[in-house]
């Protein structure tokens, strides 16, 4: 009985220093950089200077997204004219704010503007950015003989949406020189109103929503997209556009077909439905881009699609802000509006 008393004892010692072990804390130093300013700016012709700003955070902090709500805001065009920011906001949403310019003065094609901005307790940021000329669409129309509907297995839900094809046909106007394009279609949701169930009229306001596009010519194709598998292999709620070089056509016009997928709930709809989705307003957009938004929007597709992979090199998000973190960007569009009935150039 002693002896049995005695071995039992170092496995009473192994199992506690198993479980003391468990808790032991490991004191890794890190040393955190000082707080800079992020920029999230992205200048368009048609709207006046809108500039998002924000701190970095420590990674072993709380990450949390905090607006910059106290800097000083200036951005100054080729010529010196001066445009000063102000912070506003969006129904008092605090996360929602930016600094906007308080003029009617827009970005104008081929100009080069500079921002700067400045806190106190914290280094000043700039950048300098130059819009790019308007490249035009021609030739834009439907491929009305090739309109497709695609139905989706109705069995588990009656009212899961169709997808259906629109192929839409237009020629790129490339100019000489190194471009980059962005190609996307919106749908036009036009303003309603209805009763809702508490018997009140609520008025809609009119919007676009973006939708997802495909292209079969293989340097246009949307790195957004996933690999065209045929039907079955196409996610119909993913948005998209066509982020592309000029490289191959430089200096031509570049006559394209671009596949743009839409859905429609079965109920509440007439037939035919083809003849529906034919009546809908569609706006065909060309965004003239900068080298520097093609390479952020590339490294960013980068780093999205590889954030969760252990395995590979840190990718860096391209940022051209000095001092700080951020992208600050420009571009032009040229739109489409397509009408059964009517193209209109705008």
């Amino acid at each position: 009985m002693i002896m049995k008393k005695y071995i039992q004892i170092p496995h009473l010692i192994v199992i506690l220093f198993c479980y003391t072990g468990c808790e032991t804390e490991i004191d890794f130093p890190i040393n955190h950089l000082p707080p800079t300013i992020v920029v999230n700016g992205l200048l368009e012709t048609d709207s006046v200077f809108k500039v998002h700003l924000s701190t970095s955070a420590k990674v072993t902090g709380n990450i949390e997204h905090k607006v910059l709500e106290t800097a000083a805001v200036k951005i100054k065009d080729e010529d010196g004219q001066l445009f000063d920011l102000e912070l506003v906001e969006y129904n008092d949403n605090s996360s929602s704010k930016f600094y906007k310019s308080t003029g009617d003065y827009k970005p104008i094609p081929g100009k080069q503007y500079f921002i700067e901005a400045s806190n106190t307790g914290i280094p000043s940021i700039s950048a300098t950015l130059t819009m790019p000329e308007v490249v035009e669409l021609s030739n834009v129309k439907f491929a009305s003989d090739q309109f497709q509907v695609f139905e989706r297995n109705q069995e588990n839900n009656p009212e899961y949406p169709n997808a259906f094809f629109l192929p839409v046909r237009l020629t790129i106007n490339d100019q000489p020189g190194e471009n980059y394009y962005e190609l996307s279609v919106l749908e036009e949701h036009l303003p309603l109103s209805y009763i809702n169930q508490q018997g009140e009229l609520v008025n809609s306001p009119g919007f676009f929503l973006p939708v997802t596009v495909f292209s079969y010519n293989t340097f246009l194709n949307s790195s957004d997209i996933e690999n065209w598998e045929g039907l079955d292999g196409v996610d119909y709620y993913r948005r998209g556009e066509l982020l592309f070089s000029d490289e191959p056509f430089d200096g031509k016009a570049l006559d394209v077909e671009i596949l743009a997928f839409t859905t429609v709930r079965l109920n509440g709809f007439p037939e035919p439905l083809i003849e529906h989705v034919s009546n809908r307003r569609f706006h065909v957009v060309l965004n003239h881009v900068s080298k520097e938004y093609y390479t952020y929007r590339q490294t960013l597709r980068n780093y999205l699609e590889n954030r969760h992979n252990n395995f590979v090199e840190p990718i860096n998000v391209y940022s051209n802000i000095k001092n700080g973190l951020g992208i600050f960007l420009g571009n032009t569009s040229h739109k489409v509006a397509l009408d059964p009935n009517n193209q209109e150039h705008y």
